[in-house]
């Protein structure tokens, strides 16, 4: 009678489920009795190269993961594993090419897309994120997070087109995508040019910019234009702005004095001023569009502040849509100086560091502190630390826009109802 041939699956299965339990020596023991049975068992192989790396026995478990990649070329968790390990020790590189060829094979997987599309990004490959975010909808055209994924990274690699295309499919299924994001572009349009007005020289707040000169040079560094005539019926604009939904906070961590709506599609003013600038513009921030009411007896945590609080993104602009009614016209847009420092502007975090603040995070803690809601008021009588150097007057129906990591605040706030309250609208977005 013949004896009876060992089934290398039975231990195969077996070091699968103590695998699965966390017994990782006994499944390794498993694995390799399949392996002495079925040398060419290559699953046992992965198996095992996984279990080992886990070991901490990297060198051995990246081979054998390795090998079992090579044996398996159509298994995507083999080539799945194999990046994770190689990541773990510094090869991303290689990890991500383990992570395409994963995503590659099962393009509906969005895991496998999601880490791999990540380190892609981190690693500058920003059209692998791309093309595996594309395989991804393909494959499940009715996957949200795939659309919104896709639309983020053609809007950072300025493709415009197949980013609004993205979000607007994104939207269709899943329309909480909005308050993560709201991207669009705008093109120069002749027929929408308006008046493009000089910083006056009664903009001046400091001596150092008493001169044309000095002004004129304030505004190419800021990005400055003040634009005036912007709507075509600004008090009919203005009440459909008061109609809209103002709320106190409309996300924790806000800071702005005031009550605030949610984003608006921006496209009419975003032309404008894409017209004045001469070039494409697009934008991304959830918060376009909003519009802010302040009144003399607001809080607020922050006066002095930048929009842009990373240090990476320097040609990222704010505007501000002046709609108060002639003749309520208080302040404006002010923008500072650090006493101490000298800086007018949010410091990349290298300088920072080189300057002794670890953080802008440091910084802010330092001298502009937001711990705490004070009235506004008290927030304004508080700038021993600054000094305002150039303020753009409020005017109704104006738009001044500049870089958001300069050093700016609201002028002032004032009035107590919808009717006389300081109201503007904001919008963000940057060159194309």
């Amino acid at each position: 009678m013949n004896a009876r041939k060992p089934d290398p699956m039975i231990h195969l299965a077996r070091g699968m489920e103590l695998h699965r339990h966390g017994r990782i020596p006994e499944a390794v023991r498993a694995y390799q009795s399949a392996l002495q049975i079925a040398p060419g068992l290559h699953a046992a192989t992965k198996y095992q190269g996984l279990a080992l790396f886990q070991m901490g026995l990297r060198e051995p478990g990246l081979a054998m993961m390795r090998r079992a990649a090579e044996q398996l070329p159509e298994d995507a968790s083999a080539h799945f594993n194999l990046g994770q390990a190689l990541c773990s020790v510094g090869r991303e590189s290689d990890g991500l090419a383990a992570f395409m060829r994963a995503a590659q094979l099962e393009p509906g997987d969005a895991d496998a897309a999601a880490m791999a599309a990540s380190l892609a990004e981190r690693l500058g490959e920003r059209g692998k994120a791309i093309e595996l975010w594309q395989s991804v909808v393909s494959a499940r055209p009715a996957f949200a997070e795939g659309w919104d994924e896709l639309s983020r990274l053609c809007y950072l690699d300025n493709q415009l087109e197949a980013a609004l295309d993205a979000h607007r499919r994104a939207l269709a299924l899943d329309p909480s995508v909005i308050e993560r994001r709201r991207i669009g572009f705008a093109d120069p349009d002749p027929a929408q040019a308006r008046p493009i007005v000089s910083l006056p020289l009664d903009a001046a707040r400091h001596p150092s910019m008493a001169s044309r000169e000095a002004l004129d040079q304030f505004a190419a560094d800021t990005g400055l234009a003040i634009i005036d005539e912007v709507v075509r019926h600004p008090l009919g604009y203005r009440e459909h702005a008061l109609e809209r939904e103002f709320q106190p906070v409309a996300y924790a961590g806000q800071n702005f004095p005031g009550l605030q709506t949610r984003g608006s599609d921006p496209q009419e003013i975003m032309t404008i001023v894409a017209t004045a600038l001469g070039r494409r513009v697009k934008w991304i921030s959830p918060d376009n569009g909003v519009c802010r009411l302040s009144y003399a007896d607001s809080t607020a945590r922050t006066d002095i502040h930048v929009d842009n609080e990373e240090g990476d993104n320097r040609d990222r602009f704010a505007a501000v849509l002046y709609l108060n009614l002639p003749g309520q016209e208080q302040g404006g847009t002010t923008f500072w100086r650090q006493l101490d420092t000298g800086w007018t502007r949010r410091l990349p975090d290298e300088d920072l560091k080189r300057n002794g603040f670890t953080s802008f995070k440091a910084f802010q803690e330092k001298w502009l502190p937001n711990q705490n809601a004070r009235r506004f008021s008290e927030l304004t009588a508080d700038r021993k630390a600054w000094e305002p150097i150039v303020e753009l007057a409020m005017k109704n129906n104006r738009l001044v826009l500049y870089r958001g990591d300069f050093f700016h605040s609201l002028s002032s706030v004032f009035g107590s109802t919808p009717q006389d309250g300081r109201l503007v609208q904001l919008f963000f977005f940057e060159p194309a």
